[in-house]
């Protein structure tokens, strides 16, 4: 890593020595190639040196609302319940990893993906190999996305459905709720009126399901 290893050693024993420390990770330490490793590692570090789950280390929070239990109640916590067509990478909690998304649009053969959806994000950026994920986009037969912005991913995209803008929407933080060094709850109320055929994210994606044929949640939707 270009650091002198005695400089490391030093680190790791000022770390241990130290009264109150922590280490501390987030999107750099998981989106690797070792990145499962690299997250239980950190957390390892902070459990053998006393600083878990104390004021001063890595403390857990409790939220207004519990995202972890929320999450269990509507996908479930499982694992390798079905598998990637291609590769035959496990699923988790009804996902499966974005690296798979350009072969599986790509490879020909039963279950071959040739429609996708996408919301808020930009995956021909943020995934893998960008230029075999702007490939497959391209080879498409439909796109949707639900998005505000024209950028590397919704470019190819058939049909932009744009939701109302943030500002025009309330807001109730969830996630980073559940990982803030304070407890707070916090509603952001619209500070401008929503057109009147504005769409949120949520009722556009509900519509859309009610015309696929209806919604289902829970584990039981995800064993189907």
């Amino acid at each position: 890593v270009g650091i002198p290893a005695a400089h490391i050693a030093q680190t790791a024993r000022d770390f241990a020595a130290a009264r109150r420390a922590v280490a501390y990770g987030r999107v750099g330490v998981c989106q690797n190639e070792f990145g499962t490793t690299a997250s239980v590692l950190l957390e390892a570090l902070n459990v053998v040196t006393g600083n878990f789950d104390r004021p001063g280390g890595a403390m857990f929070t409790t939220p207004a609302v519990d995202v972890a239990t929320l999450g269990r109640a509507l996908v479930g916590n499982r694992y390798a319940r079905w598998r990637s067509r291609v590769r035959q990478l496990p699923e988790f909690g009804g996902n499966l990893p974005a690296c798979v998304i350009a072969e599986e649009i790509e490879t020909p053969g039963e279950g071959q993906i040739r429609g996708f959806v996408t919301v808020a994000g930009n995956p021909v950026s943020s995934v893998p190999d960008s230029a075999a994920m702007a490939r497959a986009f391209a080879s498409l037969d439909f796109m949707v996305s639900v998005d505000c912005f024209i950028n590397e991913t919704t470019r190819h995209a058939r049909l932009i459905l744009p939701p109302v803008h943030a500002l025009e929407r309330s807001h109730y933080d969830l996630v980073l709720s559940a990982l803030a060094v304070r407890n707070v709850a916090k509603l952001s109320l619209p500070v401008l009126p929503k057109p009147a055929n504005g769409r949120t994210d949520w009722e556009i994606l509900y519509e859309l399901g009610m015309r696929l044929g209806g919604m289902r949640l829970g584990p039981k939707a995800l064993d189907a």
